[in-house]
């Protein structure tokens, strides 16, 4: 029953399509010292990607170098996730017309 924040690391573009419910995006390429005390630090933080855990793996190192010690890489990523049969977030993409 603790909490924890869940960062999809990918672009944002990519979150909106498909995303672990309840995950925030924190793409690879944020200003990290912008959020430095927008997150609790003694909350666990897991960050994930699809490749599987490339960008993942640098938003949590960046967040350590912030002082943020309770991170984890989800380490099959969203993808991992999705096989497990775990929830994701969809948007429903319309189908073109023909």
């Amino acid at each position: 029953k603790k909490k924890m924040i869940i960062f999809d690391t990918r672009v944002t573009s990519v979150w909106q399509v498909a995303h672990i419910e309840g995950s925030f995006p924190l793409p690879y390429y944020s200003d990290f010292n912008k959020y430095a005390d927008d997150f609790p630090k003694d909350v666990q933080i897991v960050a994930y990607c699809s490749c599987p855990r490339a960008a993942a793996e640098y938003v949590v190192g960046e967040l350590r170098k912030l002082g943020y010690s309770k991170t984890a890489v989800l380490y099959e990523g969203i993808f991992g996730w999705i096989n497990l049969g775990y929830p994701v977030m969809r948007r429903d993409i319309p189908e073109l017309s023909k």
